[in-house]
């Protein structure tokens, strides 16, 4: 055996990303095509499948390789044939072919190395891809990264991957041959080092193989070393040369940069730390806190659409009004959270005063007439300006005052006062004062009153309520509104409360006097009247494309959309979405993010990029509703952003926000009213607070035994698959699984499910090691099976199977099959297969699982080019849609 395919068994080169594709030309016609085994400067190996027969030792023939864009070709002969391929030497002396093969080599590991860095977001995780990605690249046994301590006092090994468990093992200064490589700031090569003076034993014994080679490279940043990276072969799996040496070189440079970023960055994270664990606590806080909110208030919502009595109607708009205050306290603790992280925002936009304190009045007003108190706003104005500014927050800072007032009160009254303090060309300062005639303060309880989470005293707490956080926030909100906080009080007499803020300028209105709607005479508000009863919203003639790859989120998007008169065309993906978009006009689009095929963020973008659906509203439905998914959201071109599962109410009101001029309001009636959800009609489902599913469905109780019966039959859905995607290793299919599990379990109310899909789908996104989720994985689908099972056997009698289709369909989804329908049929009878766009449209329109098996059928046809099948099943589709065919 020649000394060439010795070393190439004790040194493997089949590394994808070291072999480079070319084509061998020989004299006599024969053309291999295959991939680089092994290069030197005078001749290359060829990897090939293709049969080596016909051929001879010393045959001619010219190779051809396509580098950086270059078609070059070499003269060369037949020198060695075996196996695994074909060995060709250079005519003459052709260093350019080597030279060429190492410099793209080099590129494009340089290129991959860089990219692995790029997706690396901390100091550890820096580490474990350096020496993972170093190890791999250069085909060693083992890698191991060292970095000098912080103290200048010892080296420690802080990464290392193969057989070899040292990290954490600490070497001083100089000491072995990493200690060397340090000190000297060089990088060597080290065959069989246990001979090496500079042998460390408690370092390489422990590696549990005898050490054939040794690579060590520095990590050197500017003039510094910062520490060194070291590969091993054992004994049989080759050595390593002097290219070998060349490549961690510059792979050790890449790394350094990379740790030296890292550690910059996490000494950056760990003064941040605190205060995003503080947020971190306050925004799950909130999300806990927020789902059995939505629920009262979205019920409550609901109740108070349907004919009730007085008491009733009574007691349940001070539920309501009770999860609005809650909801309120809950906003406050987020918004002085945003404060202290100083990423609260002040917006500038044109506003009037009226409508402020109507919105003031619309919250308080109950409160106020339960305890028979008045309320008196009289706004001072020489001109009713149009403001500019931030009226949410200025509305904040009132409502929180005079809800103060209205708590602390018990005789008497309230007054608000306005009055220009200061006016400039562009600048308008007022002063807000609000009086009452409550219980007061003392000098004492004056003193702390704007420290956050400072209450009066304990009874104050007790009688009261309260978080002490409405008057820390009001005090930076007047702040960052340009004003000052003052206030004065006396015990048992009451207190005053007055604040500044400077405005811009707007045109001055027409109207001389101040109205706000409620009887009580120019620049006077008294609240006397009675909140309105809410009111149900149509959108008659709107048509929304839902992009959504659940089915049972589609259904209830379906339904909650159809409930309100709007017109609904579903789509399973992005990609479907964006073809929907070019053959029909849209009012609206809600779109889901993660989806197959294409996401809502590509299918966004690719939206927008034509010019006219550059301001069709776009609205992105997800269950990922941190403030940071709503502005990648934004970012991608999407208008706004609805959390799921969607409560009905958000739905509504987004939609009217954006197509607003084809809203209509009418007042509940026997036809718009939908009876309240009685927990009667579903047995208990352990797992399952049917209340809340209820509300996510729009209190249909139908179509929730419908969509819990899809979600327990449904067992073809891929997260029915997670102990599968454990064992195949798959972090991808495991995110996205648990991500749409998280959403269907919110929407059913299963909550606990929900949590613990989302808990995955977290750890899945920045784990190393997919099976240390093996555990909680397995946990998730047991409870998964178990709810199954409960579903199951609780409402097994209760549907029929025909019944899990959705309601029949309507003439305006037969007007869209006919002609499509039609035309796949001409296109079949002449053996068109065009018909593949027809299907992609139905596909995009189709709803009722009835019509979707139908289609499923006449692709599978299709993908097998049978012809005559599809024609057929598109013919007895027509039949029973009672749709008119032209017979070829």
């Amino acid at each position: 055996m020649d000394k060439s395919l010795h070393y190439l068994r004790r040194r493997n080169w089949e590394r994808q990303e070291y072999q480079t594709g070319m084509t061998l030309e020989l004299n006599s016609g024969i053309v291999i095509s295959g991939y680089t085994l092994d290069v030197s400067l005078g001749g290359v190996f060829l990897l090939t499948d293709t049969p080596l027969t016909h051929i001879s030792l010393g045959d001619k023939g010219t190779i051809h390789i396509k580098i950086a864009q270059l078609n070059l070709a070499f003269p060369c002969v037949v020198a060695r044939i075996n196996p695994r391929g074909i060995g060709v030497n250079f005519i003459a002396k052709q260093s350019e072919f080597g030279m060429m093969i190492s410099h793209d080599m080099t590129l494009g590991l340089i290129t991959r190395t860089n990219n692995a860095f790029a997706q690396s977001m901390d100091l550890e995780t820096t580490l474990k891809t350096s020496v993972s990605h170093i190890k791999n690249y250069m085909q060693a046994e083992a890698a191991s990264l060292f970095l000098i301590e912080d103290n200048q006092s010892g080296i420690v090994c802080r990464a290392c991957t193969g057989p070899v468990n040292i990290q954490g093992t600490r070497l001083s200064l100089g000491e072995g041959i990493v200690g060397r490589c340090i000190m000297q700031g060089k990088a060597e090569i080290v065959h069989y080092p246990k001979n090496d003076r500079g042998f460390a034993s408690h370092i390489d014994e422990s590696t549990g193989f005898v050490t054939e080679s040794l690579l060590c490279a520095p990590l050197v940043v500017g003039d510094a070393t910062i520490g060194a990276m070291e590969i091993l072969n054992k004994r049989g799996s080759g050595t390593f040369t002097d290219r070998d040496l060349i490549a961690l070189e510059a792979l050790a440079s890449i790394s350094a940069l990379a740790i030296h970023n890292a550690k910059e960055m996490s000494q950056r994270l760990a003064a941040e730390s605190a205060s995003h664990a503080k947020g971190e606590f306050l925004a799950n806080m909130s999300h806990e806190i927020r789902t059995p909110l939505n629920a009262i208030i979205g019920l409550t919502y609901l109740c108070l659409q349907t004919t009730l009595s007085e008491q009733q109607k009574d007691y349940l708009t001070k539920v309501n009004l009770s999860a609005n205050n809650l909801l309120t306290l809950i906003n406050d603790i987020l918004d002085f959270s945003k404060i202290e992280a100083g990423k609260l925002a002040m917006e500038t936009v044109a506003f009037s005063l009226d409508d402020v304190f109507a919105s003031v009045v619309a919250v308080l007003e109950v409160k106020i007439q339960e305890k028979g108190l008045k309320l008196l706003i009289n706004a001072n104005l020489d001109k009713p300006w149009q403001l500019r500014g931030d009226p949410l927050r200025l509305g904040q800072v009132l409502t929180n005052l005079v809800g103060n007032a209205v708590k602390f009160t018990h005789v008497g009254e309230i007054t608000v006062q306005v009055t220009p303090l200061e006016e400039t060309r562009d600048i308008l300062t007022l002063e807000f004062r609000v009086r009452d005639t409550g219980i007061g303060m003392s000098q004492p309880q004056m003193d702390n009153l704007f420290t956050a989470f400072f209450q009066g005293d304990s009874s104050t707490t007790r009688n009261y309520g309260g978080t002490g956080l409405g008057l820390a926030i009001s005090k930076r909100l007047v702040e960052m509104m340009g004003g000052q906080f003052t206030v004065e009080s006396q015990l048992g007499v009451g207190s005053c409360f007055t604040f500044s803020a400077q405005f811009e300028k707007g045109a001055a209105t027409t109207n001389t006097e101040t109205k706000h709607g409620i009887p009580g005479g120019p620049g006077t508000i008294r609240a006397t009247k009675p909140l309105p009863m809410p009111h149900l919203m149509q959108f008659p003639g709107v048509r929304i494309l839902v992009a959504e790859d659940n089915d049972i989120n589609q259904q209830v998007a379906k339904e909650l959309l159809e409930k309100v008169g709007i017109h609904v065309i579903m789509v399973n993906n992005g990609a479907e979405a964006v073809h929907a978009v070019q053959k029909e006009l849209f009012d609206a689009i809600l779109m889901d993010v993660q989806m197959p095929v294409l996401d809502g963020f590509h299918a966004t973008r690719a939206i927008r990029m034509q010019k006219s659906l550059a301001n069709v509203p776009i609205i992105a439905m997800t269950a990922n509703a941190m403030q940071g998914d709503r502005e990648k959201c934004l970012l991608a071109g999407m208008n706004d952003h609805i959390a799921k599962p969607v409560a009905p109410r958000e739905l509504y009101a987004t939609l009217s926000r954006w197509i607003g001029n084809h809203v209509k309001t009418t007042p509940p009636n026997q036809a718009t009213i939908v009876p309240p959800f009685s927990t009667d009609c579903i047995p208990s489902i352990p797992g399952i607070d049917l209340s809340i599913g209820q509300r996510y469905v729009g209190n249909n109780t139908n179509l929730f035994k419908v969509v819990l019966l899809k979600f327990a039959r449904g067992t073809d859905r891929p997260y029915f698959r997670l102990r599968q995607f454990i064992r195949d290793n798959d972090a991808e299919g495991l995110k996205q699984a648990s991500h749409a599990l998280k959403g269907v379990a919110a929407t059913l109310g299963a909550t606990t499910l929900s949590h613990m899909a989302a808990q995955i789908e977290t750890e899945a996104k920045i784990t190393h090691n997919l099976q240390d989720l093996a555990a909680p994985v397995h946990e998730l689908s047991d409870a998964l099976d178990q709810l199954i099972h409960t579903i199951e056997t609780a409402l097994a009698d209760t549907l029929t199977t025909a019944s899990l289709a959705t309601s029949p369909p309507s003439p305006d989804v037969t007007k869209l099959l006919a002609p499509l329908i039609a035309k796949a049929v001409k296109l079949l009878a002449d053996y068109d297969s065009e018909c593949d766009e027809v299907v992609a449209q139905l596909a995009s329109i189709v709803t009722l699982n009835t019509h979707k098996e139908k289609l499923t059928t006449i692709k599978k046809a299709l993908d097998i080019y049978n012809f005559e099948k599809a024609l057929t099943l598109f013919k007895d589709w027509a039949h029973d849609e009672q749709i008119a065919l032209d017979e070829p």
